[in-house]
Formats: structure tokens, C-alpha cells, sequence
């Protein structure tokens, strides 16, 4: 295959695989090429089996036309979102799909050498046990990421893990090719990536913030479909951010009064131990809270205001056209609803009149679909140059 048909090929695949063009006519829009030259392309693809048919567009009164998607295959990538105590991962495919979504228990503390060989293992039992082959890894971390090396930058809550540079440190047990993003920005992308996986159309979501609050607190501002990443990955680290209930108190970042000190999950349960009540996870705080403990749920929904007090300013300087919220807390309507009482009472109303605050959709997993989306881009070439 030449060099052009390739390059050709791979913006198609791409198109398909991130369903940002699902058939003939409309890779022909986004691509300008005639649509003599994408049935060509498409044609081609089908028969290298890099692409498949899947079934007819609603009509809109011509003939209608093929559903495009990516041709199943053995190949995945393993996607996982590394957490202080937990990490989530599933496999996702060439369509940026993610299925067999689990979990298990680390302490980010043990550092990358464990967690990563730990990571690698666990990848390589669930494709044993699914039938398929790893073909490359997504990676989300807890602090802040250089995304053009994937080198950890002065993380606050990841010790032994500043200055590393993962995909480095994982060609000790892999050399696949791997993607590093800090869990927040990548969890943008993916609630978009969730939302067109699961209705069949663009996100509608236009320019907006993204939060991801559970045991530390995180975001991204999303601006034409892409996350800001600010110099050197540092964008969006709203958790450090300082709010005036924080006062005096001591952070891990070795600053006082931030965010993360009244906001976070883990400062929540630190505040309910002081109160007499001692809970022994995040996932035990949430249920507790759904359960209908007042004490709980009082102090969640503060935590709430207090996030959204610390985003006021932000969102009255950008002016997005949502604020969503996701994260481990997002599972308690009164953190949400804590994030939209401080933010109607401190921006203006023609601001909020066109700010939604919503719960994210994806919920706990759109890192995992954030992370599909980047890694579809090496299983389509992968693919494509097989």
C-alpha cells in the first residue's frame, strides 16, 4: 500500500473509530475528499476487514446509508484509571469501546515500579480470560501528567511517582505503546467519547468544565472538543485552589486552606472520624450517604458548595456551556446540587442562564472511555498497517 493510501486510510479509520464520521457521506464532509475517492477508501478497508457494515442510517428521505464501524478484532487495549487506593480498567477497542470494566486495590504509595508491574498482570489475566490480545496500554494517573512524555510532574498525593515517565518505566515488562493523561483531563474526553458511544450522535455539549471529584479533587476546561492542557499538563488542578472554609488547614500540596482539605472524599471521612464516625473507604462513605445518613449527606453537599465556590470564578471568566461534574462524590445528588446552589448564587444570572451543571453520564468509568478513545488511534493504525 503507498504512503498516501495509508495516510488516507488511517484519517478514515480514525473518523470511524472515534465516531466522529459513521458513514460514506459524511467522511466525504469531514475529510473533502470526493466521494468517489472515500467509496475507494471504504471499499478497500471492508475488504482488508478493517472495517465492517453494520446497518442502515434513519432515512432523511434519499436512500439511506451504512452504518461504518470497525471491524471486531482480538486486539484491545487495556485502559486503566489509577486512583489513590483502587484502580478501574477495562479493555477497550478499535471503536474506542469499552467493555469488562473492573477493579482492584493498590496503594499509589508503593510506587510505579509495583503498581505498574501490578498493572500489567492484572492486563494480561483478563485478556487470557476474554479471549483477546493487548495490543497497547491507556494509562491514567492522579496528579498532574506531562502529555507529550508522560512524565509525573510534582504530584501531591502519589509519592515515589514525581519525575517518573511511565511509558519508560513500563518497557521494563512491555513494549507496547502506551498512553499517559492525568485522570481528569482524560475523563473530559471521555464523558464526551460516553455520550456519542451511547446515543449515535455528536456530543452536545459545546465548550465546557469538567470535574472529577473523589478522593482528590480534579478538572479540565474542554474548549471545540478539546481539553486544555496548559503549560507542561498543569491545567485544572482545581483541588489546590484556595477557599476561605479551608482557613488554617494544612494540605499535602504544603499550602493551607485548600480545597482538597474540606472537599475531597478523604477529607470528608477525616472530618466524620473527628465526628464519631469512622468509614473505612470512599465506596463506604458513598453508600452510607445513599443510605440517607443526614450527617453524611450534610456534610457532602458542603463539600459541594465549597467546590463550587472555588469554581465561580472560572466559570464566570469562561462562560461554559456546562459544568460537569463526575467523580466518586457525583454518585450524591446533594454534591451536585451543593456545586449549582454556589455558583447560581455567585455568577451572574445571564452567565448561568446558559451554564448547565449537570452529573456526569459516564460516570466512574469516563477516564476508561477517555483513555479508549486515545488508544483506538494506535489499534486503528496497528490495524491499518498490518
Amino acid at each position: 500500500m503507498s504512503r498516501m493510501n495509508r495516510s488516507s486510510d488511517d484519517d478514515v479509520l480514525g473518523l470511524v473509530a472515534s465516531r466522529q464520521a459513521t458513514t460514506r457521506a459524511a467522511l466525504a464532509r469531514q475529510t473533502g475528499l470526493a466521494p468517489s475517492t472515500i467509496t475507494g477508501i471504504v471499499n478497500r478497508l471492508l475488504l482488508n476487514g478493517l472495517l465492517e457494515e453494520g446497518g442502515d442510517t434513519a432515512s432523511t428521505g434519499g436512500r439511506p446509508g451504512s452504518i461504518l464501524l470497525p471491524a471486531n478484532s482480538r486486539e484491545r487495549a487495556l485502559v486503566v484509571e489509577l486512583g489513590a487506593h483502587r484502580a478501574r480498567f477495562g479493555l477497550a477497542d478499535r471503536g474506542g469501546r469499552v467493555s469488562h470494566v473492573n477493579r482492584f486495590d493498590i496503594d499509589i504509595a508503593e510506587g510505579p515500579t509495583t503498581i505498574l508491574r501490578t498493572l500489567v498482570e492484572r492486563g494480561e489475566e483478563l485478556a487470557e480470560r476474554s479471549g483477546t490480545e493487548i495490543s497497547g496500554y491507556g494509562i491514567a494517573l492522579p496528579g498532574p501528567v506531562d502529555p507529550q512524555t508522560g512524565t509525573v510532574v510534582g504530584p501531591s498525593r502519589m509519592p515515589g511517582w514525581n519525575g517518573c515517565t511511565v511509558p519508560e518505566a513500563m518497557r521494563e515488562w512491555s513494549e507496547l505503546p502506551v498512553v499517559v493523561e492525568n485522570d481528569a483531563r482524560i475523563g473530559a474526553s471521555g464523558e464526551s467519547a460516553y455520550r456519542r458511544a451511547t446515543s449515535g450522535a455528536p456530543s452536545a455539549l459545546g465548550d465546557y468544565i469538567y470535574v472529577k471529584a473523589g478522593s482528590g479533587i480534579g478538572g479540565a476546561f474542554v474548549e471545540n472538543g478539546a481539553p486544555r492542557r496548559g503549560a507542561h499538563g498543569l491545567a485544572g488542578d482545581v483541588t489546590h485552589v484556595p477557599v476561605p472554609a479551608g482557613g488554617d488547614r494544612p494540605c499535602q500540596c504544603g499550602n493551607t486552606g485548600c480545597l482538597d482539605t474540606i472537599a475531597s472524599a478523604e477529607s470528608i471521612r477525616r472530618e466524620l472520624r473527628a465526628q464519631g464516625l469512622a468509614l473505612p473507604s470512599n465506596d463506604a462513605l458513598i453508600e452510607t450517604a445513599l443510605d440517607g445518613s443526614a450527617q453524611v449527606v450534610t456534610m457532602i453537599r458542603s463539600a459541594g458548595v465549597n467546590l463550587g465556590i472555588a469554581l465561580s470564578h472560572t466559570v464566570s471568566f469562561l462562560a461554559p456551556d456546562a459544568v460537569i461534574i463526575g467523580g466518586t462524590l457525583s454518585a450524591v445528588d446533594a454534591f451536585v446540587g451543593g456545586v449549582r446552589q454556589s455558583l447560581h448564587e455567585r455568577c451572574l444570572q445571564s452567565v448561568m442562564e446558559h451554564t448547565a451543571v449537570e452529573k456526569s453520564l459516564a460516570g466512574t468509568d469516563s477516564a476508561l472511555w477517555g483513555l479508549a478513545e486515545a488508544t483506538s488511534v494506535f489499534l486503528n493504525a496497528r490495524g491499518a498497517h498490518a
